[in-house]
């Protein structure tokens, strides 16, 4: 069963490294949540950012400075884009995908291509594979992306999503992630390789950039999704803490306090994965 903690240094001393997620559970988008800060400050290990944004680390950890949340305040941070952009100077992946892209992204914003040996093209015909790496929500629905995406399928054209989360945060709202973009692309016939969480060498990737040797018991992942941060954690091997202030905040505010355990355990039936320990928001 989910154990319930009011704060993060209930548990925090089991611990030699802590992942957390960034949208949803140290910020929504616009603003830093209460509490986050002076968690981050009193954690005293290393904390590792772990994010399915499609855009580069170097892109967050800025965009994170802009809303308040200082670079000494964790220790590394690895996107699922940054992950993509390495994946991408491959030999291997030359070979797969060739090095002519069309791109799916927010606004046509290409930046996570910068340095990678890829040629971004305006036609499906010209293109060697999709990249999907943004989505331009709320302007866009996933009915408007269907003839894109059927006609690349026609084509086989092989993707990559590089941001693997069906919905994104923004303020109060929820926006269409690009993996959803991917999973319409499979029902359609066409062939996606997700990069990002829940995929479990990302968070070993993590665990390997904070420069710490432990065993995976001492390590736990923070997140507000059950599927992309909880289940990935857990095939990683590794501890899990849901927090109620990203995807699944209106669920609990409906609930009420006194009913989290019905309402998490209605959330974890439908996705199949159990957090070890939940907690309404990051705090210390």
């Amino acid at each position: 069963m989910t154990k319930y903690i009011k704060s993060l240094s209930e548990i925090v001393e089991k611990y030699d490294i802590i992942l957390t997620d960034q949208w949803g559970v140290l910020h929504d988008g616009i603003r830093v949540y209460p509490g986050v800060v002076a968690a981050l400050r009193n954690i005293a290990k290393p904390v590792v950012v772990v994010s399915n944004s499609g855009k580069r680390s170097v892109q967050n950890i800025d965009r994170m400075t802009q809303i308040g949340l200082d670079r000494s305040l964790y220790q590394q941070l690895l996107t699922s884009g940054e992950a993509n952009a390495q994946f991408l100077t491959t030999a291997a992946a030359q070979a797969e995908y060739g090095n002519r892209c069309f791109l799916i992204s927010n606004k046509g914003d290409c930046s996570m291509l910068e340095g990678v040996p890829v040629t971004v093209v305006n036609t499906l015909a010209d293109a060697s594979f999709m990249l999907m790496a943004g989505s331009d929500a709320p302007e866009k629905t996933l009915e408007d992306y269907r003839v894109v995406l059927a006609q690349a399928a026609a084509l086989g054209l092989p993707a990559i999503c590089s941001n693997p989360d069906f919905d994104a945060v923004h303020g109060a709202k929820k926006n269409l992630g690009p993996g959803r973009l991917a999973d319409l692309y499979q029902q359609l016939g066409g062939n996606v390789r997700r990069i990002g969480k829940p995929d479990p060498n990302i968070f070993h990737q993590a665990v390997a950039m904070s420069g710490i040797t432990t065993t995976k018991d001492r390590v736990l992942m923070i997140g507000d999704s059950l599927f992309h941060d909880i289940a990935g954690a857990h095939q990683a091997g590794f501890d899990t803490l849901l927090v109620a202030t990203g995807l699944y905040h209106q669920d609990f505010t409906d609930a009420g306090d006194a009913a989290w355990q019905k309402t998490l355990d209605i959330l974890c039936q439908r996705v199949d994965a159990r957090p070890d320990y939940f907690c309404e928001s990051l705090c210390w």
